[in-house]
């Protein structure tokens, strides 16, 4: 029940022990009391319910009380007229979004009991161009001041200890942060677009500059990494001066090399160095060919040398720990590789789209990783997993499992033998093969991943209908969308259906499941499965 007193409209919660102002078409200054009268009953306002003044944009000024405690989600979003607000001491919890968007907002008064600044706060609050946080605020959620594109100089409170995605990401007026020494996480995209911000001091203590967090940051040159940073991410300072000029070390990290100085087009990574970080190496003037590695370096990141066309050699020395994932994609021209004895992790999609690699070999005295047979392949040894392949890979005869994008994207691959052993193929293990044409399978495959052979000419030449491989259905290839539902009935002897098996398909469908089906899962047929009338045997469903 609502109750409306002086054009304010309330809602009594027994609960909250109290009124909450709730929506109404409100219009020029309103001032709510700290107590109303119901039914000679003095009764305490307590709240501000969610979107109880959403769009107002005839209200000029809001008087909020003492005694206030909670300001529900998007309470105040998008009111346009409003240009000063102060949260009352009292008020200890603070909704997401609650103020964002009102584009003509000057000046906020927050409480200094807030720990916590909620997601969306004040994001595209255009005219904003100072905030001051109280001392206790310990975290930034996600994107609570975006867009606040007047905000000039941030200075972050001491004892604030995360800084979360897209805090102030698209804040283009942005031209100095001061992040004080407390602060051991920013999160992806957090500063990403801030267009004038030119210089960054980062804290000691910080251990991670995260996804994109100053990404396309287009006028920042100087960045000051401080020795506890073990990662610079993926992106992390994309498409800003500060990546496309030089080579860039902090301390034991090489952050990001922009141009290769020497005529020969040779890297030498200084001694000393333990980790090439996440896409370090961007290369703008194509102009690597060859890379040599110190024995200090421990780990090679994510896509550290994605794109490197011109890149033919790699020289990986003994002391190599890890190599992440995707390392070296897309390196067109690289032609062989050597893995040490030291290594001992390697992540999958290492060599995405290496065209011209044709020889893999893994040192005899890694007790992780093998070559075993010259199959020009990286075997995890315990597992009998192939991790990652080229065009010249022979799949041996004891492998049980194809890992993640083992082969992906390797478009000179034209044919294949899947010998007898292997059991799973794991997601878009053969993707983006588009040469791939020929493939022998083993009778008794029971798990293929999602799109394994999406891309490929193979499947691309599979008649419409399902497409079934050993024991699993792979894919379903729509036959005729025209006229009624059509019914697609899997056959005895199928034992597992592979995820989004039917998303090819644009309309509803019947279909029977078969009793041989191991279990079923609803996720495979996710997120199209409301398109589905799926018939269960009894025996799956009990």
């Amino acid at each position: 029940m609502t109750i409306l007193i002086n054009n304010i409209n309330y809602e009594l919660r027994t609960e909250e022990n109290g009124a909450f102002v709730v929506e109404c078409d409100y219009k020029g200054d309103i001032v709510i009391p700290a107590v109303i009268n119901v039914e000679g009953m003095s009764v305490p306002v307590t709240g501000i319910a969610e979107e109880a003044f959403y769009a107002c944009d005839d209200v000029t000024s809001i008087t909020l009380p003492e005694g206030l405690k909670i300001i529900e989600r998007n309470a105040f979003e998008n009111m346009s007229g409003l240009v000063e607000i102060v949260i009352p001491e009292s008020v200890c919890s603070l909704g997401d979004g609650a103020l964002c968007c009102c584009e003509n907002l000057q000046k906020v008064t927050l409480p200094s009991c807030i720990k916590h600044i909620p997601d969306n706060l004040l994001e595209s609050c255009g005219a904003l161009k100072e905030i001051f946080l109280p001392k206790g605020v310990k975290s930034l959620g996600e994107s609570c001041f975006a867009a606040c594109v007047s905000l000039r100089k941030v200075v972050l409170p001491e004892g604030l200890e995360e800084i979360g995605s897209n805090v102030f990401s698209l804040c283009t007026g942005l031209e100095e942060v001061v992040i004080p020494a407390t602060v051991k996480r920013i999160n992806s995209f957090a500063f990403y677009f801030c267009s004038s911000l030119k210089s960054i001091i980062l804290p000691d203590g910080l251990e991670y500059v995260a996804t994109d967090c100053f990404g396309a940051c287009e006028s920042l040159v100087d960045v000051v990494l401080p020795s506890s940073v073990k990662m610079v991410e993926e992106g992390a300072f994309a498409l800003t001066p500060y990546r496309k000029s030089g080579i860039r070390y902090s301390h034991d990290l090489l952050v990001s090399v922009g141009t290769v100085d020497s005529e020969d087009g040779c890297l030498y990574i200084q001694d000393g160095t333990r980790v090439v970080c996440d896409t370090a190496v961007c290369d703008y003037d194509n102009r690597l060919r060859k890379v040599v590695c110190p024995v200090s370096l421990r780990q090679i990141g994510r896509h550290a040398f994605v794109d490197s066309e011109n890149l033919t050699e790699v020289v990986l020395n003994e002391g190599l720990e890890c190599i992440d994932g995707g390392a070296f994609v897309n390196c067109k021209k690289l032609t062989h590789i050597y893995i040490p004895s030291t290594v001992r992790r390697i992540e999958s999609g290492l060599f995405v789209g290496c065209d011209k690699l044709e020889k893999i070999v893994v040192s005899p005295d890694n007790p992780y990783f093998d070559s075993r047979e010259n199959c020009n392949a990286i075997i995890e040894t315990a597992g009998n997993r192939l991790l990652v392949a080229c065009g010249k890979s022979i799949i041996p005869e004891d492998v049980v499992e194809i890992a993640d994008a083992a082969f992906a994207g390797l478009e000179t691959l034209e044919e294949i033998t899947i010998p007898e052993s292997v059991k799973k193929i794991q997601w878009r293990a053969f993707n983006s093969c588009s040469h791939l044409r020929k493939i022998t399978f083993p009778k008794h495959l029971n798990y293929i991943g999602e799109d394994a052979f999406g891309y490929t000419a193979w499947f691309d030449e599979q008649p419409d209908g399902l497409v079934i491989i050993g024991d699993v259905l792979y894919k379903y290839k729509p036959i005729n969308e025209e006229g009624p539902e059509p019914v697609c009935e899997i056959p005895e002897g199928v034992k597992e259906i592979s995820m989004n098996a039917f998303d090819l398909l644009s309309r509803s469908m019947r279909i029977i499941l078969p009793k041989s089906l191991i279990h079923y899962n609803p996720d495979v047929f996710v997120p199209y499965f409301s398109r589905y009338n799926i018939i269960i045997p009894p025996e799956l469903s009990e």
